[in-house]
Parts: C-alpha cells; sequence; structure tokens
C-alpha cells in the first residue's frame, strides 16, 4: 500500500500546475492500493485507466473525501504557457465503498 497524505483544498485561486499555492485543510492519511491497468491506451494522445482502492481516517465526510481525493490524484501540474506540450492530464473518477474505503477510476491524457 502507499501511504500519502489528504489534503483538501479549501481556496481556488490558481489554476491547474500552481494549486500548490491555494489553501488546504489536511484530513489525515489515506492508504491506496497499486494501480492496476484496466485500459493501456493508444501510447500517444489518450494514456492508461487504472483503478485503485483508497483507505481514509475514520470520521470523515464522504463528500469531502471525494472532492480531496479529485484534487489530490487529478487534475494537472502542467505549468506550459503553450499547448502541444505533452503534459498529462488526469481525470479521477471516486465512488464510495463503505465509510473509510473509496475506488478511485483514473483515466489519463496527453497533451497533443
Amino acid at each position: 500500500m502507499i501511504k500519502a497524505g489528504l489534503p483538501l483544498r479549501t481556496s481556488w485561486r490558481y489554476a491547474s500546475g500552481w494549486t500548490h499555492l491555494d489553501a488546504n485543510r489536511y484530513l489525515g492519511l489515506m492508504k491506496l492500493t497499486k494501480p492496476r491497468v484496466i485500459e493501456p491506451g493508444n501510447g500517444y494522445d489518450r494514456g492508461p485507466v487504472f483503478i485503485q482502492r483508497a483507505r481514509v481516517a475514520p470520521g470523515l465526510s464522504r463528500a469531502m473525501v471525494k472532492q480531496a481525493l479529485v484534487d489530490t490524484l487529478g487534475g494537472s501540474r502542467c505549468r506550459h504557457e503553450h499547448d502541444c506540450c505533452g503534459c498529462a492530464y488526469r481525470n479521477v473518477q471516486v465512488r464510495a465503498l463503505g465509510n473509510r474505503d473509496f475506488a478511485v477510476r483514473t483515466s489519463m491524457t496527453f497533451n497533443y
């Protein structure tokens, strides 16, 4: 399992690539399973699609955890000022499996 912090983004002043400058609320640690590829992609603009499970601390709101997982695992870290840079964008969908367990589906595309 992969252990990582789970921040919830509380301000939305910065664009992708600069979200680390926004204010965050720390929700605790999360544990992620190793990603399992379910679609390999085409090797060019469409990347792999993979699934994994996340387990979070007890007592957290499902809605807050879903948003925090999308904010943390999704989006792009691109800081380029032009298109066609090849940077990855991750689209994350989260489904609750219980009070602490969540299924995370991530689709990757590349900016070409």
